[in-house]
């Protein structure tokens, strides 16, 4: 997870704004450095991903957090995008789930689902590595049953200043259980390959980008998309200069943020050839180009 907690609010213009439109990723940086643009609340105090639908955008706090997911309402990003003004409490809804908050490091979307990554692994010693899937529309039900209202729905009539929350403690999510292939070692220590913190969601599979702590390199795996258990497949290793903490994709791109044994923090861009053919058995998956764009600092 990247610290401080501004460097993610940033990210929410970086990966909506600037992945979303033609501008170029350095017009989303000044003096290459990153800007404080809004503070988030207290209750994100260890935000650690981000992902977009329509009802909104969404986050989670990490390891031993309570088991809750964040909301941010379209209307309140539009607010603070067009008119500079601040998030407020009101402008987000936390969800209750049962799912325990092992080390919740990542989150993704292909728009029905979202897939929460339970994997975070500092010490190399979990033997319970997995992805939530949370289904969107049942989180839907039961917001609707406890508010009346339809989830992403804004009323210009509230005047609820206080943080909704929804009891989602009966959904019963499904669950991607996975292992590294040849670790044999489960003792805690620092120095290990088998840490996570960064997925891409594929139409039928599952990337993930490991954080090395042990040679500082990242290996690319790949899972299947549905529930069940499974052995990662190594699919590509590449050497990206930092410890990646997240990432998301663009078409064949996959940028992704992290830090440097200095300390800085880094943004960079990894193209791949070939996605959909390599998930239909067709070719294999190109690693064609890995570019730092950006090495940044916090002002």
């Amino acid at each position: 997870m990247i610290k401080p907690l501004q460097f993610k609010v940033f990210l929410i213009s970086l990966l909506i704004s600037c992945l979303s439109s033609p501008l170029k990723a350095d017009s989303c940086f000044i003096d290459n450095q990153i800007v404080r643009i809004s503070s988030l609340p207290d209750f994100l105090n260890e935000t650690s991903s981000l992902c977009e639908t329509k009802e909104g955008i969404w986050s989670i706090n990490d390891s031993h957090n309570p088991s809750e997911l964040y909301l941010l309402n379209h209307h309140a990003y539009e607010r603070w995008r067009d008119s500079a003004i601040a998030f407020q409490s009101s402008d987000f809804t936390v969800f209750d789930i049962s799912n325990a908050n092992n080390d919740w490091e990542a989150m993704e979307t292909d728009g029905i689902n979202l897939y929460l990554g339970d994997f975070g692994n500092n010490n190399g010693n979990r033997k319970n590595l997995k992805i939530i899937i949370i289904s969107i529309d049942s989180l839907g039900v039961y917001y609707r049953k406890q508010t009346g209202f339809k989830l992403g729905f804004k009323s210009k009539k509230t005047t609820n200043i206080e943080l909704t929350r929804i009891n989602c403690n009966g959904l019963n999510n499904r669950e991607i259980k996975f292992k590294y292939p040849n670790q044999n070692n489960f003792t805690k220590r620092k120095l290990h390959n088998y840490d996570c913190e960064a997925m891409v969601v594929n139409d039928k599979t599952i990337f993930l980008l490991s954080k090395n702590w042990k040679s500082l390199t990242c290996d690319l795996y790949q899972i299947p998309k549905s529930p069940g258990s499974y052995e990662a497949l190594q699919i590509g290793k590449f050497n990206p200069k930092f410890l990646i903490t997240d990432a998301s994709k663009s078409r064949n791109t996959i940028f992704v943020c992290g830090y440097a044994p200095n300390g800085k923090q880094c943004v960079g861009q990894l193209n791949i050839s070939g996605i959909s053919d390599f998930e239909n058995n067709k070719s294999p998956l190109k690693l064609v180009q890995l570019k730092i764009f950006i090495v940044l600092s916090y002002r």
